[in-house]
């Protein structure tokens, strides 16, 4: 089951649940999506944010609260966290690099189909993004030395 989140044209936003990504456009293109809030029929696909589930990772580490971990152990924790969380862009997502701003407002406008991107971008495409409404999330991963 794949899970979008909707806008309508007054500004609500839902969410719709489909088999495939392709009964989803499908049913886009029929205009058999409606707001649950105002029944408005024009909804447009919002950009989506991974989900991250830590699965294996949180599995390998201790049973115990990160209050009961030592120092070592929370570090720990937080490095199979941060793993996790690369492991599902890397392998859920499109780098675009610097391109991100431009390739989330074609997105946003229709010009090109809605997919999952991660990418970088200066303050003032950001700006751009915000006032153009479309929906990003910003995240900072720190880089481990090993």
């Amino acid at each position: 089951m794949i899970i979008y989140d909707f806008r309508c044209e007054k500004g609500h936003v839902f969410e719709g649940r489909f088999s495939s990504a392709e009964d989803c456009q499908a049913q886009v293109a029929r205009k058999m999506i409606a707001c649950p809030i105002c029944g408005e029929a024009e909804v447009h696909k919002e950009l989506a944010a991974p989900a991250v589930h830590l699965g294996r990772a949180a599995r390998k580490l201790p049973p115990k609260t990160l209050a009961q971990n030592e120092e070592g152990e929370r570090k720990t924790l937080f490095r199979a966290y941060v793993d996790a969380v690369r492991e599902v862009i890397d392998k859920g997502c499109e780098n675009v690099g610097e391109r991100f701003a431009a390739e989330a407002i074609a997105m946003h406008d229709g010009e090109v189909e809605t997919r999952n991107i991660v990418g970088t971008s200066t303050k003032e495409e950001e700006e751009t993004l915000k006032s153009s409404g479309v929906r990003f999330q910003k995240l900072f991963l720190p880089r481990f030395d090993d």
